[in-house]
C-alpha cells in the first residue's frame, strides 16, 4: 500500500486561520523559526490521532491573537487528504467549544469541547467509527515509526529488538516470529533442544527473571543455614555417663518397688478394717430405720385414738372463725350506719326549723330568691313562701326516707351482732365441755420398751465404730518413697539430655543435608542461566544474520560487554560501521530512512516521512516513501513549498 499526503487544510489551528497546503512526492517546506513548519506536522497527527507529533494528546492547538490569548467560539481542526494507491481519501477532525450560562450568572462560561469527525466529508456517528477508518489505512503504532526518522531509535531496546524480529521473519506476530527463529536455532544447534523444552514457550527474559528469584531465595536460605548449625552446636549440652545414669535409675526403681509392696500390704490391712467399720455403719442404719418405724407406729396409734375429738374441735374452731369474720364486717357497717342516722337526724331537725321560720315569716331570703336576675323586678312574696314550703317538705320527706332505711338497717345489724355473740359463747361452752387432753407422744416414745431396746443396740454399734481406727501407712515409708522418686527424677532429667543431644545432632544433619541439596539446586539454576545466555546469543546470531540483510547502511548487534565480565542483552545500531549515537544529524536521518525502508518492505506500506531540520542533510538515501522536508530558512518569513 502506498500512502501519500496530498493536502493539509488547517482551520484556526495554532498560527493558521484557514489555509490549504498541497504536497508532492518530495516536498520541501522552507520557513524561519516559528513560521509553522512543525505545526503542519502537528496538524497532520492531530487529524488522524488527536495528538501532536510528539504523541501528546493534551497540547495547545487553538488559534491565538497577537497577545497570546485564545480566540474563542471558532471551529478548530484540520482536514488531511491522502492518495491511497491512487484513490483519494479525506479525514477531518473539528473541535467546537461548548458555552453555557450558569444560573444567576451574567456571562457564559466554557464548559468543554465537542469533537466532530468526517471521513470523505461524511460525518461519523462515533469516534470509534472514525478511528476504525483511520486504522484501515495505518495503525498509530506503525504510523509513528514510519513517519518520523527518529522515532524507532528513541524506543527501548526490547521494543527495537522485537520489531527487528518481526521484520526478519515477515510477520506482525512476534510470537510466531520467535517460534520460527527458535526452529532455525535448533536446526543449527540441536544441543539446545532440552533447554527449549525446559522453558516451554516462556520468554528467556521471563525465564531468567524466575530463575533469578529462585537463586535469590536459595542464597538467602543458604546464608542462614551456617548460623543455624553453629547455634544448635553451641546449644548442645555436654555428654554424660549415660550407662551409669541408667544403672542408678534401675537400682532406685527396684528399691521403690519394695517400698510400694510394704505400703500395699499396709493398705490391704487398712482396707479390711474399713470394711468391718462399713458393715457396722450399715447395721446402725438398719437399726435407725427400725426405730423410726416403731416410733411412727406409736404416733399413728395415738393420732387415730384422738382423731374424732380433734375433728370435732376443729369444726367448732372453724365455725367460730366464720362467725367472727361475719360479725367483724357487721360491726364495721353498724358503726357507719349509726353515723349516717345521726347525720340524717340533724338534717331533719334543720328542715323542721326552716319550716317554722318560713311559716312565721322570719326566714331570710337571698336576693336572687326575691328579685328577677334579668330585670330586677321583685317576685310575689306569698308565692315565694309557698314554693319554699313545698321545697322544704319535699326535701324533708327524702331525708326522712333515708333516715328510716338506715335506722332499720342499724336495728338489723345490732340483732345480728347480738346473735353472733350468743353463738360464739355457745360454741366456747361446747369446747370447754369436751375437755380434750392430748397424749404426750415424746414421753410415750421415751418409755416404750421396744424403742429403748433398739436405742441401746444402736449405741453399742456406734461404740464399736468409734473404737481406735487401723493405723495409717507409716510416715517413714512415705518419706523414703518421696526421696527415691526425687532421685529418679534427677537421674531422668540428666538422661533426658541424651535425647536433646540426639535431637540436635539430627537437626544439624538435616540442615547439612538441606545445605547440600540447595547448593546442588543453585548449581543447576546457575547452569540454566548460562544455558539461557548461550541460547539467547545463538538466537541473536541467527537473528542478526537475517536482520542485517534487510538494511543498506544500518547494522545491528545485540550484546554489550559489561565491566564485571557478564553480558547484557541490548540492541545496538551502527551506521556505516559507526555507533548511531556518534553519527551527525545527516547520518542519523539517513539511518532512520534506512530503518523506515526496511519496515515498509515488511509491512507492505509506504507512508509520508516528515524530516525536521532537513537543511543539515545534503544527500538522502533512496526511499519509495513520500518525503516532506522541513527546512529552516531565515529569509522565508512565510512558509514556501517546493514540490
Amino acid at each position: 500500500m502506498n500512502v501519500e499526503l496530498k493536502e493539509i487544510h488547517p482551520k484556526n489551528f495554532r498560527c493558521f486561520d484557514d489555509r490549504t497546503f498541497s504536497f508532492g512526492h518530495n516536498t520541501i517546506i522552507r520557513g524561519t523559526n516559528g513560521a509553522g513548519k512543525s505545526t503542519l506536522f502537528d496538524a497532520f497527527t492531530f487529524t488522524l490521532f488527536g495528538k501532536d507529533s510528539s504523541g501528546r494528546s493534551d497540547f495547545g492547538y487553538k488559534r491565538r491573537d497577537p497577545n497570546g490569548e485564545i480566540i474563542h467560539e471558532l471551529e478548530y481542526g484540520c482536514e488531511v487528504v491522502f492518495d491511497v494507491d491512487g484513490e483519494e481519501k479525506r479525514f477531518e477532525r473539528v473541535v467546537i467549544e461548548k458555552w453555557v450560562k450558569p444560573r444567576m450568572a451574567t456571562e457564559k462560561v466554557l464548559s468543554g469541547n465537542e469533537c466532530a469527525y468526517y471521513v470523505d466529508r461524511v460525518r461519523c456517528a462515533t469516534k470509534k467509527e472514525y478511528d476504525a477508518a483511520v486504522a484501515a489505512i495505518v495503525g498509530e503504532d506503525v504510523f509513528r515509526i514510519m513517519t518520523d526518522v527518529y522515532f524507532f531509535m528513541s524506543q527501548k531496546d526490547d521494543f527495537k529488538k522485537a520489531m527487528l524480529l518481526k521484520m526478519a521473519y515477515g510477520t506482525s506476530d512476534s510470537n510466531a516470529a520467535d517460534e520460527l527463529l527458535v526452529k532455525e536455532v535448533l536446526s543449527a544447534n540441536p544441543k539446545f533442544a532440552d533447554f527449549v523444552k525446559l522453558i516451554n514457550g516462556v520468554s528467556i527474559a521471563e525465564f531468567n527473571k524466575n530463575v533469578g528469584k529462585k537463586i535469590s531465595a536459595i542464597n538467602a536460605e543458604l546464608a542462614e543455614i551456617p548460623t543455624k548449625i553453629a547455634a544448635k552446636k553451641e546449644a548442645t549440652p555436654p555428654v554424660d555417663d549415660w550407662d551409669g545414669l541408667q544403672a542408678l535409675i534401675d537400682e532406685n526403681r527396684a528399691e521403690l518397688a519394695k517400698i510400694d509392696q510394704q505400703i500395699s500390704d499396709e493398705n490391704a490391712r487398712k482396707a479390711s478394717a474399713n470394711e468391718a467399720i462399713n458393715k457396722l455403719r450399715s447395721e446402725v442404719s438398719n437399726k435407725e430405720y427400725e426405730l423410726l418405724q416403731r416410733e411412727n407406729a406409736i404416733r399413728s396409734e395415738v393420732y387415730n385414738s384422738e382423731l374424732a375429738t380433734r375433728k370435732q374441735l376443729a369444726q367448732i374452731d372453724a365455725e367460730i372463725a366464720s362467725i367472727n369474720a361475719t360479725r367483724e364486717q357487721d360491726c364495721k357497717r353498724l358503726t357507719a350506719d349509726r353515723v349516717m342516722v345521726d347525720s340524717l337526724s340533724k338534717q331533719l331537725e334543720q328542715k323542721r326549723e326552716q319550716f317554722r321560720t318560713i311559716k312565721a315569716g322570719t326566714y331570710q331570703y337571698a336576693d336572687h330568691e326575691l328579685y328577677c336576675p334579668t330585670c330586677g323586678h321583685p317576685y310575689d312574696r306569698a308565692k315565694i313562701s309557698e314554693q319554699k314550703i313545698a321545697e322544704n317538705q319535699s326535701q324533708g320527706r327524702a331525708i326522712r326516707a333515708d333516715y328510716d332505711r338506715y335506722a332499720q338497717e342499724v336495728a338489723l345489724l345490732e340483732t345480728n351482732v347480738g346473735n353472733a355473740d350468743a353463738r360464739i359463747a355457745e360454741l366456747q361452752s361446747q369446747k370447754e365441755a369436751i375437755n380434750f387432753q392430748p397424749v404426750d407422744i415424746d414421753q410415750m416414745l421415751a418409755n416404750d420398751v421396744n424403742c429403748i431396746s433398739i436405742r441401746q443396740q444402736i449405741d453399742g454399734l456406734k461404740a464399736q465404730i468409734a473404737a481406735p481406727a487401723a493405723p495409717q501407712t507409716p510416715s517413714t515409708l512415705i518419706a523414703t518413697k518421696n526421696e527415691i522418686n526425687g532421685k529418679i527424677a534427677v537421674f531422668l532429667q540428666k538422661l533426658g539430655v541424651k535425647d536433646t543431644i540426639e535431637r540436635i545432632e539430627k537437626q544439624v544433619a538435616e540442615l547439612e543435608k538441606k545445605q547440600a541439596a540447595l547448593n546442588n539446586e543453585l548449581g543447576e539454576l546457575e547452569y540454566q542461566q548460562d544455558e539461557a545466555k548461550e541460547f539467547q546469543k545463538a538466537k541473536d546470531r541467527q537473528l542478526l544474520g537475517k536482520v542485517n540483510r534487510l538494511f543498506t547502511i544500518v547494522t545491528w548487534d545485540f550484546v554489550s560487554e559489561q565491566y564485571n565480565g557478564n553480558d547484557r542483552i541490548a540492541c545496538n545500531c551502527y551506521v556505516d560501521g559507526m555507533p548511531y549515537s556518534e553519527k551527525n544529524h545527516a547520518g542519523q536521518v539517513n539511518a532512520g530512512l534506512d530503518i523506515i525502508n526496511a519496515i515498509a518492505r515488511t509491512e507492505g506500506v509506504h507512508l509520508p516521512i516528515f524530516i525536521d531540520n532537513a537543511e543539515s542533510v545534503v544527500e538522502y538515501i533512496p526511499t519509495d516513501s513520500q518525503k516532506i522536508l522541513l527546512m529552516v530558512d531565515a529569509s522565508a518569513n512565510e512558509l514556501t513549498f517546493e514540490v
